[in-house]
């Protein structure tokens, strides 16, 4: 993840992406794409208005809701877009 954010995306072009939303939007997000261990193995820039942060009911465990613009795409395999912290 140091050179290649994921397959498409060379690390840098993903931090300088992140950073000009920062500068222009606001504020940006990274969803982390892991394996099934759990692992990293991926960086998806997420653009920050379509992330709208939530508390699951029993638990009060911060989540994010993941919604990708158009333009976007991100491997998110978590149910409904609900990300964890």
């Amino acid at each position: 993840l140091t050179y290649q954010a994921n397959p498409h995306l060379p690390a840098g072009e993903l931090w300088a992406q992140v950073l000009g939303w920062m500068l222009t939007r606001g504020n940006a997000g990274v969803y982390i794409e892991r394996n099934n261990g759990g692992r990293e193995v991926g960086l998806w820039p997420v653009s920050w208005p379509g992330v709208e942060t939530r508390r699951v009911k029993d638990t009060g465990e911060l989540v994010y809701k993941v919604t990708l613009e158009d333009d976007e795409w991100a491997p998110i395999r978590e149910e409904g877009g609900l990300v964890r912290a």
